[in-house]
């Protein structure tokens, strides 16, 4: 009996124990999920924020129209609290032109607006969520933005920016930084990156080798001495005029269609791989030869002001303007070039100019030809300049 007993007592304890588990493991799911909620929650619902100091006496932001739980600090005792932004903007006047500094939390908080403003400081270490940052036209020295990874667009154009790092932002696809002080830009990690527009630095380096699916690539007006574009295969717009290229390799770029590399110290340059070129742009450099045969898609060929002896655009028939200024050519045929609305071809060495198959030329200057003896136009229908044709002899030139 007694043993009965304890033989029951020792199976309920034993049942007791694996309830006990069963219980401590259903509390141990319960809490995880609880966890794993609140966690969804907060990141669902976190609040991001901004931090900026200005210096006018007013200041206009602007973020994305679903951001909510708005909270904006004017850093002058005035606290404003919107419940969902509208897409119009938040202005604010200052009594002073003093330093004060604005603080903005929002929930869902992805894009921010802030050109046009004084700022001296721009803080967005805290809105990792952002994906739209146009700081652009203040007066920012620095800028932080190695803890927005999700940043798919940076506009920071017009500010006094000294270098610029944006190495973690590997979603970035669009970047625009010129009108600042930057001596050297690396975007090798910036993968997904498409355009890129980084003009009126002072760049010596710049780095794009990493960027197969870049499209628009702007760089005018630095100081570059080289540029290598060859992983950039998906190219489409090269400007780089006013650099100091000695040379510009482009024959992986088949995709290009507009080519600017004018202004450079250029003294060879191969398009031959580039039959999709609209616009080529190459004045003023060293060119002693240029072969534009095999662009045949060719609408607008600016060469001017280069060392050209001959120029060949008979393949180039869809030509609406054709400017070769400036070199030694001693004959020039526009024959097949029936499409031509506009030819400059002033500071030349022609003998000879016939012209009277571009029906729908407008104008035409060919000033400073002082060897032009003959030209054969529509003179009724073009605008002729000819200001130092000294050899040529016509009524119905526009003397200007």
């Amino acid at each position: 009996m007694i043993n009965d007993k304890k033989q029951r007592n020792k199976e309920t304890n034993k049942q007791n124990k694996k309830d006990m588990k069963k219980t401590v493991k259903l509390l141990s799911l319960i809490m995880l999920q609880a966890a794993l909620m609140l966690a969804c929650a907060t990141a669902l619902f976190a609040t991001e924020r901004v931090i900026l100091t200005s210096v006018q006496s007013r200041i206009s932001l602007n973020i994305n129209m679903d951001a909510t739980n708005i909270s904006i600090d004017w850093g002058d005792g005035t606290t404003d609290n919107i419940e969902q932004s509208n897409g119009l903007g938040f202005y604010h006047e200052y009594t002073n032109e003093n330093s004060h500094t604005i603080v903005i939390e929002a929930t869902n908080f992805k894009k921010l607006s802030c050109d046009y403003n004084q700022l001296t400081s721009l803080d967005v270490s805290g809105c990792t969520e952002l994906t739209h940052l146009d700081c652009s036209r203040c007066k920012l020295t620095s800028l932080d933005v190695s803890k927005n990874m999700a940043l798919k667009e940076l506009f920071c154009n017009d500010n006094q920016l000294t270098s610029l790092d944006v190495s973690k932002n590997t979603a970035l696809k669009e970047l625009s930084c010129s009108y600042n002080q930057l001596t050297s830009l690396d975007v090798s990690k910036n993968t997904a990156l498409k355009e890129l527009v980084c003009w009126l630095n002072p760049l010596t380096s710049l780095d794009v080798s990493g960027c197969t699916t870049l499209t628009k690539l702007q760089c005018y007006d630095n100081q570059l001495t080289s540029l290598d574009v060859s992983g950039c295969t998906a190219l489409t717009k090269l400007w780089c005029p006013k650099n100091q290229l000695t040379s510009l390799d482009v024959s992986k770029n088949t995709y290009l269609t507009e080519l600017w590399c004018g202004d450079n110290p250029l003294t060879s340059l191969d398009v031959s791989g580039c039959t999709a070129l609209i616009t080529l742009w190459c004045g003023n450099n060293k060119l002693t030869s240029l072969d534009v045969s095999k662009n045949t898609e060719l609408t607008n060929l600016y060469c001017s002001y280069n060392q050209l002896t001959s120029l060949d655009v008979s393949k180039n028939t869809e030509l609406t303007g054709l400017s070769c200024d400036g070199n030694q050519l001693t004959n020039l045929d526009v024959s097949k070039n029936t499409e031509l609305t506009r030819l400059y071809c002033s500071d030349n060495q022609l003998t000879s100019l016939d012209v009277s198959r571009c029906a729908k030329l407008e104008i035409l200057n060919v000033s400073n030809c002082k060897l032009l003896a003959n030209l054969y136009c529509n003179y009724d229908k073009v605008k002729v300049i000819t200001n130092g044709c000294d050899a040529l002899s016509l009524p119905n030139s526009d003397e200007q």
